[in-house]
């Protein structure tokens, strides 16, 4: 037997440890390959979404070898650790280090090639239902199947470099135990977990001022501070608070000893000791994967709402009118040639800065224009309007107060008193005052030529599309509106104009392409960090299983009963794999609370963070059962 035959034997004999890493290693290579193939893809150039998807795909590259490296890397020293005595056997029998040091390499990349071929081979069997789902979402009608060479030498090339990084550091892992370390492997004594007083008081200050900063202060001068606070005060929580928490309640007696309680309890506190650092990178990769989807499903639903509350097809401004008639007449004739009957609505607004308001803007509007947008969508007109005061129209997806009862505008320097507050949207903007008409013209007037704030503003009701339901693609409003768009976009591009026109189809639909893109790549990065996190938990159980063997065999012979160690057992796999669960659904729901807190009510924000949260939850649940059954089926087999 030769020595390449020595180390494939050592892989098939490990074949039920190496499995799940093998498949795990191999499903990140299958994603890889998947994006670099639709990287690649010749067809997606011409698309509306070409370049954002090519940007989208190349960060979804390196943040798929960023994990794929750490997972990997955990999961060879966890395999390390739990052959730590075969390798002091070998080096009894006479092996050398270097023969060791060879073996580990091979057997290494023997596993990294076989997972370069299965996930290259699985992603070309499925590549055609990924081009299919790709292709829909940035809207192109095909994206022909091809032989992608390009991807295939780049994934084989990115992931043999990574495993043989990888090779090379877990020979480094090994030289530095001595043998007699490597034969006690994990039978060697471990001391009790002791956790510092004054630590768990700086990890509760850091996480609460962390909270606080986020809260009050969220700033991009204050983001960086956030986060690092928080990675602190997370590390510490998971390596001494945790550790004292368990501690305080081995103190309470009448708690310590109750049911089975002595038996998982004593175990826990070296378990979240050894596994602090998976704890705390599983928090942090599942935590931003829940607030990713949270975000996005929140950016879908405001979305849906802004075109819903928005009743105006198009919405046309310019800072004059006489630069205007060259673009109203386009937009005109496109609306005529496809013979679409609208009303047009002229307008002014001023747009100023509010003193003593932070970052605080609003948009003047007259009575009478006001009430001429009234009229058009036969919606109640606003009556009379005192001198000095206004009234505030915000809009239907954001009802929070956002301006004082008094405000005084930067330009002009005019004062005005909010009488009342409407919650209509007859503008497309949250921040509207709709003030006298005299008082329109003196803040005008007051304000100057030279303080650029009148804006001419022509919106264009469209009876035909109502506006209540959200359109597709195919839609007449979307076809066109995008083709107007375009065109003022083009002479905008050009130096043709300085007019700039909203269009609502034209921006809703812009939205959800964009939406649907950081979908269609977070769905596969999510599934990577959600099948990583269960592989870091099963590794870690399985190489503590052989230890834990001894512990229950023991416990079996002094009468503990079948039923209790199989409680024990499950209160404590739970705990790892629900625990780090637990805190990231807290750390996303804060941290999307303090990001639009600002935008959205509490209750907008929840929705979208329970998906996020109740999609881990239930892919936790099938993988915590499946290695429940396992785990248990192997202590079985230990009882007397």
């Amino acid at each position: 037997m030769n020595f390449l035959q020595f180390a494939s034997n050592n892989v098939k004999r490990n074949a039920r440890s190496y499995s799940a890493y093998l498949l795990s290693s191999a499903f990140a290579v299958m994603i890889f390959f998947i994006y670099a193939m639709f990287y690649f893809h010749p067809g997606i150039e011409d698309s509306n979404l070409g370049r954002m998807a090519k940007m989208g795909m190349k960060g979804a590259e390196y943040v798929i070898f960023v994990v794929s490296f750490l997972f990997i890397l955990y999961s060879i020293s966890s395999f390390l650790k739990a052959r730590k005595k075969e390798f002091g056997i070998l080096t009894i029998l006479g092996a050398e280090g270097r023969q060791i040091n060879k073996l580990l390499l091979l057997e290494n990349m023997l596993i990294g090639i076989v997972a370069i071929v299965l996930g290259i081979g699985f992603g070309l069997i499925l590549s055609k239902l990924f081009l299919m789902f790709g292709a829909k979402v940035i809207d192109i009608d095909e994206l022909p199947f091809y032989l992608p060479w390009n991807a295939i030498i780049l994934t084989a090339s990115v992931f043999f470099a990574l495993f043989l990084v990888i090779s090379v550091l877990s020979v480094g892992m090994v030289r530095k135990s001595k043998v007699l370390d490597l034969l006690q492997g994990t039978n060697k004594p471990k001391p009790e977990p002791k956790s510092s007083v004054l630590l768990s008081l700086v990890c509760v200050a850091l996480l609460g001022s962390a909270i606080y900063i986020a809260q009050t202060n969220l700033k991009s001068e204050t983001l960086l501070a956030i986060l690092v606070l928080g990675l602190i005060g997370l590390y510490l929580f998971y390596t001494q608070l945790s550790v004292m928490i368990i501690r305080l309640l081995k103190k309470n007696r009448s708690f310590f000893w109750r049911g089975t309680n002595l038996i998982w309890l004593s175990e826990m506190t070296y378990k979240m000791k050894d596994n602090a650092r998976m704890f705390f990178l599983v928090t942090v990769v599942t935590t931003m994967a829940c607030s990713s989807i949270g975000i996005v499903l929140t950016l879908k639903n405001q979305n849906d709402e802004m075109y819903k509350n928005d009743p105006f097809a198009m919405n046309y401004s310019s800072f004059g009118k006489e630069v205007a008639e060259k673009d109203l007449q386009m937009i005109e004739s496109t609306l005529h040639q496809e013979g679409i009957s609208f009303e047009r609505i002229d307008t002014e607004v001023f747009g100023s800065s509010l003193k003593d308001v932070p970052d605080g803007f609003a948009a003047f509007i007259s009575l009478t224009d006001y009430n001429k947008l009234a009229k058009a969508l036969n919606v109640e007109q606003l009556p009379a309007i005192q001198p000095g005061h206004g009234v505030l129209l915000k809009g239907g997806t954001n009802s929070k107060r956002t301006l004082p009862d008094q405000v005084q505008t930067e330009q002009g320097n005019k004062s005005f008193t909010i009488e009342k507050e409407e919650v209509r949207n007859l503008r497309g903007m949250a921040q509207t005052l709709v003030i006298a008409d005299e008082e329109f013209k003196a803040l005008v007037q007051a304000a100057g030529p030279e303080s650029k704030g009148l804006q001419t503003e022509i919106i264009y009701h469209v009876p035909a599309w109502n506006g209540q339901d959200v359109p597709d693609s195919k839609s007449k409003e979307v076809i066109v509106s995008k083709a107007v768009f375009n065109q003022m976009m083009s002479a905008l591009d050009n130096g043709e104009t300085n007019g700039y026109l909203s269009a609502r189809a034209a921006d809703y639909m812009g939205l959800k392409e964009a939406t649907n893109l950081i979908s269609f790549i977070g769905v596969f990065i999510a599934a990577i960090f959600s099948i990583s996190t269960a592989s870091f938990l099963h590794f870690r159980l399985f190489t503590d299983l052989q230890q834990d063997r001894v512990s229950y065999l023991a416990l079996s012979k002094i009468g503990v009963s079948i039923k209790e160690m199989r409680k024990a057992s499950t209160i404590q796999i739970a705990a790892l794999f629900f625990i780090p669960l637990v805190i990231s659904a807290i750390l996303t729901f804060v941290g999307l609370l303090s990001v639009l807190s600002d935008m959205l009510s509490w209750k907008a924000i929840l929705t979208p963070s329970l998906y996020g949260i109740g999609a881990f939850t239930i892919a936790q649940l099938v993988y915590f059962f499946f290695v429940r059954s396992r785990y248990l089926s192997q202590l079985k087999r230990v009882m007397v």
